[in-house]
């Protein structure tokens, strides 16, 4: 019978060490859980030398086990009064420590040194052991005292709990119940019996800490980011994929070796067989052991949320969202009922504030947002708001009830988080955070992506404001110009008026000078008499420009057509036009045409477009070179051209050319007092009449210029 309980006791223990290594290997943050392993294991200790102590057929053996068992018993005692203080207030002082560790390696040195707990042990007819009376008094005030304040801890956190979180009042009546139960059972058993020398029942105290270890295992499972389903669905994966494997690998090489095939290859070939069906085991193995977790994470997690349907919940929202507002909204409610939680909280950061969510049961958010802005934990991960360094922060999101603290960031930069309140059913798990930290990239993206749209959009309003306040002050200086404007045409058209009229007569009486009409003139007089002439003629040009372009722009420009022959209007300008070159040295070549049809034209300004043409070949022309003027006609067009072998026009100026106030760069040098308006005006004066300009030209070779007009 003895042997039996004691196997159990051994398996007991066996079971409690790998519970509690588990449940720490996946919560090695925790300081709770920490100390959770360490009450487990000396929980598994205490019974494996119980267990052992049945077992043994040695007194000095026996003596050994007897001692484990005390100082696992011991340790268990020390190790749940730190878990419960560790539990209900977050973190242990120095004086908590100090205070439970000094009494604990008293007893821990009484236990060990000879004679000093444990007096005689006897193995026949029964295991029993005789106790120092008055030490293990000592003792046994030692291990009641902790269980006491393990007590009285516990039952203090669970009114505080009240004030706090439903998960944390749930959790510490669970310890409250698994120590007073457990406690009272184990001492009776295991302390107050063996006080009065009954050692025949000490085997029920660990078989009855089950319900101790199970209560407070449920407590830190709902407390902490553990979840039994998920180490239970690796480990079956994993075993699942071995199974396999082993199937596998043992199936072929027993064909094989049935169909005599192994043995018909030679020894390097049967260990290149075997290299080949591990390479292929081990190429298969990942994709086999992600296949088995996902079959058991789906039969373990039935009626549980759906990893992949949140994610593209939160890709369609992403999607979808058309503003950054609606996006934390849409995002913190679809997280929140996914994981069933009572609330949520969003909080992301802006240039020159904050924007924020919340959702369900949550205090008002507005009066703690600059101190979260200020002071956001620099988390790189999920993590449960207990275990927040920083006492102040962790106050904080406390107070707006947030568990889980799932930190945003972009590029390295933390740019806001989620919070999320109490679980309707439980606690988060590691299915949780590893779910959160998969969608976490991808809502962080899409919340810079808002926040870039909203300062563009931000931006496109201030600058229409600017363009609308610039088009309003272009508006109004743009009616002043145009009065402005408006003021200097009507200047140019009654100056242009009053100087033509004298420049006229001046011209005129110049001519009879010329002719001789008042006596001979000396070849010196004759010379500034000509300049005078050229002068004027070309002021009078000019003048006959400004008006037209008044004319334009007061939309007054008009054409008036009369019977026109070009060859005898040409004949007379170039008449007058070859004194302006024979005082430049420059030949006018001109052959007038017989015969040449009338047309209806305006003469005076097809005058003035020919005359304007010629005279800039004179101007720009060396002295020397001759200048070709040409007048010919077809059945339908007429065309005019004069060609000289001056300076040119540079080909990137050519575009603007015959735009107003427009000029070559090389003309301005040769001709300062130039005013850009003679081409104009004869490419207006063109258009008008329906025709086109011609022009060619190339730098320092020489430019054509002239006009085509359709006869009819």
């Amino acid at each position: 019978m003895l042997t039996v309980i004691a196997i159990c006791l051994i398996i007991l223990a066996i079971v409690n060490i790998v519970f509690g290594i588990s449940l720490f290997v996946g919560n090695r943050r925790n300081r709770q859980v920490f100390l959770f392993m360490v009450f487990n294991i000396a929980v598994a200790l205490w019974s494996f030398g119980i267990g052992l102590f049945y077992l043994s057929t040695s007194a000095d053996m026996a003596l050994w086990y007897v001692k484990l068992y005390y100082i696992a018993a011991a340790l268990i005692a020390y190790s749940l009064v730190l878990f419960v203080t560790e539990y209900v207030m977050r973190k242990i002082s120095l004086a908590v420590l100090l205070l439970a560790s000094i009494p604990f390696l008293v007893i821990l040195g009484f236990i060990v040194s000879p004679g000093g707990l444990i007096g005689d042990i006897t193995l026949q007819p029964s295991p029993s052991v005789e106790l120092v009376r008055g030490v293990y008094i000592a003792y046994a005030v030692y291990f009641v005292s902790y269980f006491i304040a393990a007590i009285i801890v516990a039952w203090r956190g669970y009114f505080l709990a009240t004030e706090n979180r439903r998960n944390d009042k749930i959790g510490t009546l669970y310890i409250l119940v698994a120590i007073t139960v457990s406690g009272i059972f184990g001492m009776f058993f295991n302390l107050f019996l063996p006080l009065v020398g009954n050692y025949s029942l000490i085997w029920i105290g660990p078989l009855g800490s089950i319900w101790m270890v199970t209560f407070i295992a449920v407590a830190v499972i709902r407390h902490s980011l553990f979840d039994i389903r998920v180490t239970a669905a690796k480990i079956a994966a994993f075993l699942l994929t071995f199974s396999v494997f082993f199937g596998v690998y043992y199936f072929v090489g027993y064909v094989m070796k049935a169909t005599s095939l192994f043995e018909a290859l030679t020894a390097g070939g049967q260990e290149m067989f075997r290299l080949t069906i591990m390479s292929l085991l081990a190429l298969f193995g990942r994709s086999l052991l992600s296949y088995f977790e996902t079959m058991m994470n789906a039969l373990l997690f039935r009626g549980s949320y759906s990893v992949g349907g949140l994610a593209d919940a939160i890709s369609q929202l992403v999607t979808s969202a058309t503003g950054l507002q609606q996006l934390l909204d849409s995002s913190a409610y679809q997280i929140a009922r996914e994981l069933s939680a009572e609330s949520a909280v969003m909080v992301v950061r802006l240039e020159d504030g904050v924007i924020s969510t919340n959702y369900g049961k949550t205090p008002g958010i507005d009066a703690f947002l600059i101190d979260i802005v200020a002071k956001m934990p620099g988390e790189k991960s999920p993590v449960l708001v207990e275990y927040i360094g920083d006492g102040s922060v962790r106050q904080i999101l406390e107070k707006l009830g947030i568990i889980l603290y799932i930190p945003l960031s972009y590029n390295g930069e933390l740019i806001g988080f989620l919070g999320l309140g109490e679980r309707q059913q439980g606690g988060y798990n590691e299915r949780d955070v590893h779910t959160l930290t998969a969608i976490n990239a991808e809502l962080a993206i899409a919340i810079q992506n808002a926040l870039n749209v909203e300062k563009i959009k931000t931006f496109n309003d201030s600058l229409r404001g600017e363009v609308d306040r610039a088009t309003a002050e272009l508006r109004e200086s743009n009616q002043k110009l145009k009065a402005m404007d408006k003021t200097k045409d009507e200047f140019i058209s009654l100056t242009s008026h009053q100087l033509r009229t004298p420049l006229t007569t001046i011209k005129g009486y110049i001519s009879m000078l010329l002719d001789g009409d008042v006596g001979d003139v000396t070849p010196q007089q004759r010379k500034l008499l000509e300049e005078a002439f050229n002068s004027s003629q070309r002021m009078v040009h000019l003048i006959s420009d400004f008006l037209n372009i008044s004319r334009i722009q007061t939309g007054k420009f008009m054409v008036e057509l009369t019977d026109v022959n070009l060859a005898e209007v040409l004949d007379e300008e170039i008449e007058q036009l070859r004194i302006s070159a024979s005082s430049r040295e420059i030949t006018l070549q001109y052959d007038k045409p017989v015969g040449f049809p009338s047309m209806q034209l305006d003469e005076s300004k097809i005058r003035q477009v020919m005359m304007n043409f010629i005279d800039n070949a004179i101007y720009y022309s060396p002295a020397g070179s001759t200048i070709t003027v040409i007048l010919s006609h077809t059945a339908s067009t007429v065309e005019f051209k004069v060609i000289d072998q001056g300076i040119g026009v540079p080909k990137a100026e050519q575009h603007k050319l015959f735009a107003k106030f427009s000029r070559a760069s090389n003309a301005r040098k040769q001709r300062p007092d130039g005013t850009g308006i003679g081409l104009f005006m004869a490419k207006k004066v063109i258009v008008a009449l329906g025709g086109a300009i011609l022009f060619q030209s190339e730098e320092g070779k020489g430019s054509t210029f002239g006009f085509r007009l359709n006869k009819a």
